[in-house]
């Protein structure tokens, strides 16, 4: 039977006054003068019904239906006003100030704003000359490997990376909200605690990693670096030293002539490298501020940091076996796909006049 509220009220009244089901009922019979009288259990749903909800209809206002959007007109300026206060805030921090919920507040920066997350890029600054420089060397090379297009699968790219074991700067979480893509840098932080990683990547190998620990000059370059990765190349069943290339940057150690001098041995006239051909009339000059050439740079560093701080090293040690344990995940198609992408990054090299350019991907 359906009880009307007056009904309702005066059941869940008497219950509190009485604390009997039977006593109720008697009330209720003496009261309405019916015969059908409310039983134990829907006694004791109303009175449940008013202890959690404070009511004894099923109109339960604003706990039922679908809940209201809170991306009102309001909310949208708010947000709009915050963002372009701040563009780097992120949506947890604006969603606290603003208090509205993470969702409400990523809702009306994509879907009503239209902005986008966009990661924050970081780059060197480059002169007039060393555009020039960039530019002269992606023609020349590229015009090389378009005529020697197995040469490609011969380079070896090198380069060090220093990993940080506390302030690492996690670039996933650092996001530049607009409409479009923002010319945004960001500098590097220092700190005391670090280790400084070397390798070498080729299009079906990885040579590394090897840790350093003190501050490398030349004579270190040589003997803990480039002495035992000659030895590998000698070594390695699928490499051929004697075709074998080498690239690496222009580091005052990478371009000592004892250095120099090291690499012309090994390699004549296949080295990519600063004062190179200087010095030896051979070989290719590799330009300063290239990091977006370089494979290292452009995915093996960014790739590591990205994942060897998943579990949050405590010790050197933790970083340095994270390290090593991220390097033997890379699969040779990986490798491959990496280095046919910086023969793509030449030609956009020239395409924009030597300028430093967006991420490209080869599909």
């Amino acid at each position: 039977m359906e009880y009307s509220t007056e009904q309702r009220v005066f059941i869940v009244e008497q219950f509190h006054r009485l604390k009997s089901f039977v006593l109720v009922q008697r009330a209720f019979r003496g009261r309405f003068k019916s015969s059908s009288i409310p039983n134990k259990s829907t006694i004791h749903r109303l009175v449940k019904k008013f202890h959690s909800h404070g009511q004894v209809t099923n109109q339960r206002k604003g706990n039922c239906g679908r809940k209201r959007s809170k991306c009102t007109p309001e909310n949208v300026d708010r947000v709009r006003a915050a963002v372009g206060k701040s563009p780097k805030k992120s949506v947890r921090r604006a969603s606290q100030q603003l208090q509205l919920s993470v969702g409400t507040v990523h809702t009306i920066l994509t879907k009503f704003l239209k902005l986008y997350p966009y990661k924050i890029q970081i780059e060197q600054p480059l002169k007039q000359n060393d555009k020039l420089r960039r530019l002269e060397f992606a023609q020349e090379f590229g015009v090389f490997l378009k005529d020697n297009p197995t040469v490609l699968n011969s380079i070896w790219f090198s380069d060090e990376a220093h990993f940080w074991l506390n302030g690492y700067v996690n670039k996933q979480n650092m996001r530049f909200w607009a409409a479009e893509q923002p010319n945004e840098t960001v500098c590097r932080p220092l700190h005391p605690q670090k280790t400084t990683v070397w390798c070498a990547i080729s299009s079906t190998a990885i040579y590394g990693p090897i840790f350093i620990h003190e501050t490398i000059n030349a004579e270190r370059y040589r003997d803990e670096i480039l002495d035992p990765f000659i030895e590998f190349l000698k070594s390695h069943n699928e490499v051929d030293i004697e075709s074998a290339y080498f690239q690496q940057d222009g580091a005052r150690p990478h371009t000592a002539n004892l250095t120099m001098d090291l690499l012309h041995d090994a390699f004549g006239n296949r080295v990519l490298s600063n004062r190179y051909p200087e010095r030896f009339a051979v070989g290719h000059h590799w330009p300063p501020y290239s990091p977006d050439l370089n494979p290292c740079d452009f995915y093996l560093w960014g790739y590591l940091k990205d994942r060897v701080y998943r579990n949050n090293p405590h010790t050197i040690d933790e970083l340095e076996a994270a390290i090593e344990n991220e390097f033997l995940e890379i699969g040779e198609a990986t490798m491959d796909l990496v280095i046919s992408n910086f023969a793509r990054r030449l030609d956009v090299v020239v395409e924009n006049d030597g300028g430093h350019f967006e991420n490209v991907f080869v599909r």
